[in-house]
Order: C-alpha cells, then sequence, then structure tokens
C-alpha cells in the first residue's frame, strides 16, 4: 500500500513536458502541495485502517485471574502464645463419594525408641506412609498407636536391630504411647489436604484458596488436645481467628 501511494504522488508531482518552467512554477507548487495534501490523507487513511484492524484483537481483563482466585476463601489466623508446640490447625475436608483419595506411592518415616523417648517427638506424615518401628533402648518397648481412642496398631519392639512396619492408611492425628512408659509419647498428623497448618511460633499464618462450603477446623496441641469447630465458607469470603491460651 505505501508503494502504491509512493507512486500516485511521484506521479502527480511529475512536470508536464514542453512548458515553460516559469509559467507553471507556481501550477506545479500547488499540484505538489495537493499531492502532498492527498498523501497525508492516504497516510492517515492508512494510519486508521491499521488502528481498526489492532482494535479487533481482544484485550484481557487483568481481574481474570483475581476473579478465579476470589472464588476460594481464607482463614487468616493469629497466635498470641503457644504453650507447648507445635500447634496444628487443619480443615477436615469432606471425602468423595468412593472412599478416600488416592495415595501417593509409600514414603519412609521412622518412630524409634531411644534413651526412654520416642523420636521424633512430633512428625508429619503423607498418606499411606511406610512406618518403620524401631528401638535402640537395652529394654523393650512397644509402640501403641492411637487414632482417637482406638488402637490402630500396637507393635512389640523388644530388642535394638528389629525392624517392624506398619501403613498410616488414613488421615488424622495418631497418638504413640508406649505401654509399659507411660511418659513416652509421640504424635504422627496425617493432613488429609492442603489446608493445614504447623505453627511452632506465635504469629500470624492463613490458610487460602479454601474451597466454599461446611468444614471441621481442628486445633491441636498436646498439652490441650484436640478441639472442634464448625465453619462455614462463601466464594471469597475471608474469616479471622484469634487463638489464645493454646
Amino acid at each position: 500500500m505505501l508503494r502504491l501511494l509512493y507512486l500516485l504522488l511521484r506521479q502527480r508531482a511529475r512536470p508536464t513536458r514542453g512548458t515553460s518552467t516559469l509559467t507553471n512554477a507556481a501550477p506545479r507548487r500547488r499540484s505538489a502541495y495537493r499531492a502532498g495534501a492527498a498523501g497525508t490523507a492516504a497516510l492517515a487513511g492508512c494510519a486508521i485502517l491499521v488502528g481498526l484492524v489492532v482494535s479487533r484483537y481482544p484485550t484481557f481483563a487483568r481481574t481474570s485471574l483475581t476473579s478465579i482466585h476470589a472464588q476460594g476463601a481464607t482463614l487468616e489466623m493469629r497466635v498470641d502464645a503457644i504453650d507447648s508446640a507445635p500447634l496444628v490447625v487443619y480443615l477436615e475436608v469432606p471425602q468423595p463419594r468412593g472412599g478416600q483419595a488416592q495415595a501417593e506411592p509409600a514414603t519412609l518415616v521412622k518412630i524409634t525408641s531411644v534413651n526412654g523417648n520416642f523420636e521424633p517427638r512430633f512428625q508429619v506424615a503423607p498418606l499411606a506412609a511406610d512406618v518403620e518401628l524401631g528401638n535402640r533402648d537395652a529394654i523393650p518397648h512397644n509402640t501403641h498407636v492411637f487414632d482417637g481412642r482406638r488402637t490402630l496398631f500396637n507393635v512389640a519392639v523388644p530388642f535394638d536391630g528389629v525392624r517392624v512396619h506398619k501403613l498410616l492408611g488414613r488421615p488424622g492425628m495418631f497418638e504413640v504411647r508406649c505401654d509399659f512408659h507411660p511418659w513416652m509419647r509421640a504424635w504422627i498428623f496425617v493432613p488429609a489436604g492442603a489446608y493445614h497448618a504447623v505453627i511452632w511460633q506465635p504469629g500470624e499464618t492463613a490458610l487460602r484458596d479454601i474451597p466454599p462450603g461446611s468444614y471441621a477446623l481442628h486445633v491441636w496441641t498436646a498439652a490441650h488436645g484436640e478441639t472442634l469447630r464448625t465453619l462455614s465458607f462463601g466464594a471469597g469470603e475471608v474469616k479471622s481467628l484469634q487463638l489464645t491460651g493454646i
């Protein structure tokens, strides 16, 4: 298009053969002026055309991603003090029809009796974790794992070097005890989903992108046990929770 305009302007600006330069100087200037004006108008028309072509492409609103994330709710939490860390807060996610969610490949976690205590005292394990039970002490112990008040499994590990493997096939907070030595206690937390927090120090944290619905909120410490309350979230809703006396 620009090539065509160039040829058109050149054609109009070319002088007529056989005419006097003096007598046709003014007309040539007018012709050049008119040609320039016509060229300017043509270029303006091209610019308008280009502008129309560009404007046909859609523009995406910057709020599109925000609107997607706004569908998830947020639970903001402030913890003033923790008597016995860690503090565990989690939402009990309703299970889909057909049973538990598909577990990840088994991950090895360990509970070992060392110097009359379980090590580690607290740990987070994935669903379907392979739990290895061991004893480094010269005296026998047993590893009694509770799901609430119900026994999940109870294994005697009398000798150093003996290893026993068990499977954690459900989410929850599991307490570990030795029936021979009641001071020996430990805990394994198996979260059911992403909506949980393990808090070791006072401060602020949040659970984000929570799907709308009703949930059981679990708040746990080793010293105070577990408390439950029901929370309902709407799309994009933000709730605040202050935890004191934990």
